[in-house]
């Protein structure tokens, strides 16, 4: 029996996609948090997603006043989100979070980022998510200063992950992006003391298990 039968569904396709290029020789939620960017065409089976022609995602420059969070890949351990019964969204966001890489930014927005310090490891594999201006200026006017916020919290959330393997980041990305989207969507909704959030909780369940199955296995948490 190989070790690939013991892989999560996620991570087979990551491994697939990898010896195919080596063989070929190389609240609802504001909009504007909504996780954005165009997203590669994918055909779906039974919830496994393929991706054709993967590509490297654009290089785009963040926009004067936009705020870069970035969490490297060796920082990150789940040792508190327990492998089995209920997810802890709490240990688990945490785990995840990502810090500004610029003291400015900590500075300009003492209301979201007076706790945390920048975390940065220059040209390292990490979490990204840039978040806007407009995103950041929502955020301190509805949210105090709270480092346990659960909304500044699911915001700090990473929805792409930068490594020089195009493959590994498009499947990893996915994840990332759909618990970040159901997370704020959880969290918006609670903010705004919405009645009925089982459905998108039901969401962020599904998401967080796709993205512990996944993480645990790229960073060979066993």
């Amino acid at each position: 029996m190989s070790d690939d039968q013991h892989l999560p569904a996620d991570m087979l396709l990551v491994r697939e996609r990898q010896r195919r290029l080596r063989g070929a020789g190389a609240l609802e939620m504001p909009e504007h948090l909504a996780p954005a960017g165009d997203h590669e065409d994918v055909v779906s089976f039974d919830e496994d997603l393929l991706i054709d022609e993967v590509a490297s995602p654009p290089s785009i420059a963040p926009a004067s006043g936009d705020v870069v969070l970035r969490r490297p890949i060796s920082t990150i351990s789940f040792a508190q989100v327990a492998w089995s019964g209920p997810i802890d969204h709490h240990a688990l966001q945490s785990a995840l979070a990502c810090n500004p890489v610029r003291p400015d930014d900590v500075a300009r927005f003492p209301a979201l980022f007076q706790h945390l310090g920048p975390l940065v490891q220059a040209g390292a594999p990490a979490l990204g998510i840039v978040l806007s201006t407009d995103d950041v200026a929502l955020l301190a006017q509805e949210v105090s200063a709270r480092e346990d916020s659960p909304l500044i919290l699911a915001a700090r959330l990473p929805e792409h992950l930068d490594t020089a393997d195009p493959a590994t980041d498009a499947v990893v990305s996915r994840v990332l992006s759909a618990y970040r989207h159901a997370s704020l969507s959880c969290a918006w909704q609670t903010h705004f003391g919405a009645s009925d959030v089982a459905q998108m909780q039901r969401e962020r369940e599904e998401a967080a298990v796709a993205v512990l199955s996944t993480l645990r296995a790229l960073i060979g948490e066993r």
